[in-house]
Parts: C-alpha cells; structure tokens; sequence
C-alpha cells in the first residue's frame, strides 16, 4: 500500500478516547457482563477520566432478541444501569442493520442513549442500506457513527468513497474498524489521510480509528492515528475484546501521556481493569489469532475453517491465508472449501 499524500502530523488534542468494554469485550466474556459489572465499570472509567464508552451486545441493539446469542440482560437493563452510574460520560450501543430495527433504537433513546454506532461492511450495498438508519437515529437527536467493519478489505481511497456516501446520511463520524488488526501503523495514517482528503472542507465530519490486536499493533497503530489526525480512537480495559482484542486503554492512556496528550489518569484505569476485568481477558495472541491478523481474517468466519480444515485434514492456519488470498470480506461455506478442497488434492 503506497501513497504520494503528504505526511503531516494534527497534534491538537480534541480526539476524544472511547471505551468499549463493555460491547467489544463482551464478545471475550460469551456476552455474560452483569449490570453490576455495568455499573462498576462506567463509574470506574469516569473516575479514570474517560469522556466516552460503548457498551452492550457485542453484536448491537436487539441481538439478543433475534439471534441465538444471548446476553444476561437486555439492551435496556444495559443501558439504564449505565446511565445511573455516569454522572457526565456520553452512553453508546451499536447497531447493525442485518439484525436490529427502529424500534431497538426508540428503545435505547428512552433508556437515555446518547450516541449510536452503526456498522456496515466496508461495501457500498451495505452502507446504503445503513444509511436509512443513520439518517432515523440522527433524526431522533442522537450522535451517530458510522463504523466501517473490515476496512482493510478495501483501499483507503475506496474506503473514502464510502465515507463521502455515509457523509450524505448525516453521520457525525465514521470510524476505520481494523476488525482483523491486520494493518500496520503506516498503513493506519494511509486510510486517516485519505479519509480526511475526502473530507476536507466538511469540518462537522470526524474520523476515528478502531483497532484490534492480532499482530501486537493495536496501539502502536492507535497512536498513529493519532498522529494522523484521527478524532475518536477505541480502546478496551485489558484489550480485552473480540480476538486477539483490543488496544488497552490504561496502555494507550499512559503512551499518549507521554507524548503529551492528558486522556485519562493510566494509574486508575489499571486499577479499574485489574479489579474488574482481571482474569475476565482470557484471550491471548495465539497462534491462530495471528494468522488472522497477517492475513485479514476475521474472526466470525472462524467456525467454517475449522471444519473445512477438519474435513481435509489442513492446518487451519494455512486454509485462513490461502482463503484470505482470494477474498476477505465476504466469506462463505462453498467458498473455504473449495479452497480447502484445491489445497488437499482432492
């Protein structure tokens, strides 16, 4: 991935950090966060100094209702045991079009929702028709993302291209999800740069970057996002998250300390994840998780390697890199195993 932009450095320091504990990491806890745990968490990351934070079904408003996962508690429960425990912190959920509706959204408004992320696949089918909920949820007062899952899959200059369509539907932000952690830090400011030549002149759009730690990267990439002028960066306590998980936030509080950026006090949000996450981030970099991250594998289309590498007798590592070599967005069954099947010979 090469580009002629010119590097530049925004060291302002209006970026704001955004915990997502509480959703990211419910994908790492099988979505079991008690509103205890709820509680706890918003008044011990406030405490901490941290302004924003995503909590909920790790897979968005009205999971529980309409697939097999379930959560302990309802959207609702989530959301108001939240809302009681900030005093000024700003509550979010996410949404994904395939799976929630208006009504989930009405739902956390009368919860006291402040913010909505809704997050499409990095193609334009996917967008436009998240756009009809972007436009519903700004239009019932609430801050909205937009949060591009599986960027990498294409350019950063498509992805800008599909930031401008997401522009046209009123969001406030869109924000780069690395959902494999497959890139690297230049390849990090690659897709900032060209999403904020995209957007320049719009100065009500901001870009934000959401990383994930399959290559032990999340926040050295975080940190160049920052460096490239990114307004809203993800984190988790622990990292921990969906996969390899997520860039630490009591880490990346006290990396951005030392490159002058006050985002919170590093020394209490240690003290909040060990209390409260503690053996909870039990997901490590494992040998699999890195094939993921090297090759931009993400980790929902786990289940069919496996089998397809069962049923042909593969090392599912290498059935991830040679499938990823064809596509990396939108996998299917017949898909792996036709690569699983060319790879054995049969």
């Amino acid at each position: 991935m090469t580009s002629n932009r010119k590097r530049r450095k925004d060291m302002s320091n209006n970026f704001e950090l955004i915990d997502v504990t509480l959703r990211d990491g419910s994908n790492a806890v099988n979505y079991q966060f008690s509103v205890e745990d709820t509680e706890n968490i918003v008044k011990g990351l406030e405490k901490g100094g941290i302004r924003w934070m995503e909590i909920g079904h790790g897979l968005g408003l009205g999971a529980t209702e309409r697939t097999a996962i379930k959560a302990l508690h309802s959207d609702e429960e989530y959301i108001a045991s939240a809302r009681i425990a900030a005093k000024e912190m700003k509550i979010g959920c996410f949404f994904l079009h395939t799976i929630g509706d208006k009504s989930d959204i009405d739902k956390a408004i009368d919860c006291g929702l402040d913010f909505l992320r809704v997050g499409p696949n990095a193609n334009m089918e996917e967008i436009r028709e998240s756009g009809k909920y972007i436009e519903y949820a700004k239009s019932k007062g609430l801050i909205v993302h937009c949060c591009i899952r599986k960027a990498y899959a294409v350019t950063p200059d498509e992805l800008a291209r599909q930031a401008k369509v997401v522009q046209a539907y009123g969001t406030d932000a869109v924000i780069i999800m690395d959902s494999a952690g497959t890139l690297l830090p230049n390849q990090t400011k690659e897709y900032i740069y060209a999403m904020k030549d995209q957007m320049r002149g719009c100065t009500a759009m901001k870009v934000g970057y959401h990383a994930h730690d399959n290559l032990s990267l999340a926040v050295a990439c975080s940190l160049a996002a920052v460096e490239a002028g990114a307004d809203y960066i993800d984190s988790c306590l622990k990292g921990l998250g969906r996969s390899a998980g997520n860039a630490p936030t009591e880490i990346l509080t006290a990396a951005l300390k030392r490159i002058g950026y006050d985002k919170g006090d590093f020394l209490i949000l240690q003290d909040i994840a060990e209390e409260y996450i503690g053996r909870k981030a039990s997901e490590s970099l494992e040998s699999i998780s890195l094939s993921f991250g090297y090759a931009g594998f993400h980790s929902a289309f786990y289940e069919m390697i496996e089998k397809a590498a069962k049923d042909y007798h593969l090392d599912p590592r290498a059935l991830v890199l040679e499938t990823c070599r064809r596509e990396r967005l939108n996998l299917t069954e017949k898909m792996i195993g036709d690569v699983a099947k060319k790879m054995s010979g049969f």
